[in-house]
């Protein structure tokens, strides 16, 4: 299966069990963010979690990502809590 990597470009809240919002440069949005659907697989590179996408805004420049469970964690390895700025994350097309 085909994969993209996105880069989120600020931090976002990360709370055990609850959704992340992923902010997005321009190159991504214009590239990669209309190639984004709900249901695709996403990993985060630094920590491993895994999550799927749950909505895209197609208008705008983000997408949400619903934790996987048991992890029901989406948070950076460095950053606790939060997904962090500069984060890269695979995306399974």
């Amino acid at each position: 299966m085909a994969t993209i990597n996105v880069t989120a470009v600020i931090a976002s809240q990360s709370l055990r069990g609850q959704d992340i919002v992923v902010h997005l440069g321009s190159t991504d949005i214009l590239t990669k963010l209309p190639r984004i659907k709900v249901g695709q697989l996403c990993v985060i590179d630094s920590s491993s979690y895994t999550g799927e996408v749950s909505r895209v805004d197609s208008f705008g420049s983000s997408f949400k990502i619903t934790p996987t469970m048991p992890d029901g964690n989406l948070s950076s390895s460095s950053t606790k809590g939060l997904l962090a700025a500069n984060e890269t994350i695979t995306i399974t097309l």
